[in-house]
């Protein structure tokens, strides 16, 4: 374990956001390499990597995928290893995710599989929605096609080395709205010989925050609102809007994007306003095939570590949906404690307690699938 610690303790000082994650994959190529793979894949959907590791006889492949990339979130923490990028942070907990398949990697040279194939991916740009579908781009030009998938995610307010999974939808779809407005600046004496976009706004907000329920997980939050120039002495002709749309599942967020066009629509006609709109960072639904949920339930069993099935999916997206709308597979919890700090917060720090079983149950979930 202590090789672990330390590289998680390395990736955790040199974090790099999405898209940059060069330092990263040299480092994890490193590791990678002392643990005789083989075959190790470079340049995955950028900055990715795959290595592949082949049992005595032939048998299923199964791809476990972890994730590289940091937030930009500054890191309040007097770490003796904290992060050395101003700004930047593992404060979603992937230099821990990738410690953990690092451990599987390891633990395979020490224990060499029996039969099948095992795929261990590092998978680049997770937070902007564009890794998981760069990966599975480069993946079928390789002509690498798992029979399943498995991914997971740490989780504080879940109890410490507890497992969540779901015999269905296990994270929501979502996608960002930008929504770019026209009209025409004037004085601010004089407002009435131009057309601010601001009294469209100031419907348009109240309008996207009472579009569908939370209570059940389909809404809209405005993210970002700005309108002008910073004066005193000018009426505004433009203003941009970006707003996160989320659902249950893909065909409720299609249905929600239809509404929310047609509510911009009439408000900009009726304020005789242009608007332009684009979807960035789209994030489908991530829905667990119930057979390889149920044998990450029967892992967890073996492991000793308690299990639980979600009853709704979590409000939060994952690129990983991408994975599961090709292959069968599953996506499952990680608990990082109950006093543990929130994901995207700057004291987050990954639990190192929770590297060494979560080790012991992918092992366990492979000899079942395999």
């Amino acid at each position: 374990m202590t090789s672990l610690i330390k590289l998680r303790r390395l990736l955790h000082a040199n974090p790099e956001i999405s898209g940059r994650e060069t330092g990263t994959a040299a480092v994890l190529r490193n590791f990678l390499l002392e643990t005789n793979p083989a075959e190790l894949m470079e340049n995955m959907g950028g900055n990715g990597l795959i290595a592949r590791y082949t049992g005595a006889s032939s048998g299923k492949t199964i791809l476990i995928r972890c994730d590289m990339d940091a937030v930009p979130v500054h890191e309040n923490s007097n770490l003796s290893y904290g992060s050395c990028s101003a700004g930047v942070s593992h404060a979603c907990g992937h230099d821990g995710h990738m410690a953990i398949v690092a451990g599987v990697a390891e633990s395979l040279k020490k224990l060499p599989l029996l039969k099948g194939t095992v795929l261990l991916l590092f998978q680049p740009a997770e937070e902007t929605g564009r890794g998981a579908e760069a990966v599975l781009k480069d993946m079928a030009l390789k002509q690498v096609s798992p029979d399943m998938v498995f991914g997971f995610h740490n989780l504080p307010g879940f109890h410490l080395n507890s497992v969540v999974t779901s015999f269905g939808p296990f994270a929501s779809a979502s996608t960002g709205l930008r929504l770019e407005f026209t009209g025409r600046e004037a004085h601010a004496a004089e407002p009435q010989n131009g057309n601010s976009p601001v009294p469209m706004l100031a419907e348009l907000i109240p309008a996207l925050n009472s579009t569908g329920s939370r209570d059940h997980g389909n809404f809209i939050t405005v993210t970002h609102l700005n309108s002008g120039k910073p004066s005193f002495g000018i009426s505004p002709g433009k203003a941009t809007v970006m707003a996160t749309l989320r659902a249950p599942d893909d065909s409720a967020l299609k249905q929600m994007l239809v509404i929310t066009e047609d509510t911009v629509t009439a408000l900009c006609r009726k304020h005789r306003i242009k608007f332009q709109s684009f979807q960035e960072e789209p994030f489908p639904a991530t829905v667990n095939d119930k057979a390889c949920s149920e044998a990450v339930r029967k892992a967890a069993g073996l492991t000793g570590l308690n299990c639980q099935s979600l009853t709704s999916p979590f409000l939060w997206s994952e690129d990983f949906g991408h994975f599961t709308s090709q292959f069968r597979g599953a996506m499952f919890g990680l608990g990082a404690g109950t006093d543990c700090p929130a994901l995207h917060s700057g004291n987050y720090d990954f639990p190192e307690q929770m590297i060494k079983p979560a080790i012991e149950l992918i092992r366990e979930l492979m000899n079942i699938v395999l």
